[in-house]
């Protein structure tokens, strides 16, 4: 039976982690930045992306899949 409406794609199982097209991060990446110990703002910088967003991969609010 073929799926209709809004069930018939699920966005966040395609367009998750490295399969989003403007993805800046691969899972290599987050593992790293979980890993390290300097500031959000140095991590932030080393990689292009903003301090919250380093904080929101630490608390594990974004790239929950990655372990």
């Amino acid at each position: 039976m073929k799926l209709k409406g809004k069930m018939a794609y699920t966005p966040w199982e395609s367009t998750q982690g490295v399969n989003n097209r403007s993805a800046r991060l691969t899972e290599d990446d987050v593992r790293i930045i979980r890993a390290s110990e300097k500031s959000a703002n140095q991590i932030g910088q080393q990689f292009g992306i903003s301090a919250g967003h380093v904080s929101a991969i630490k608390n594990r609010k974004k790239w929950k899949h990655v372990k």
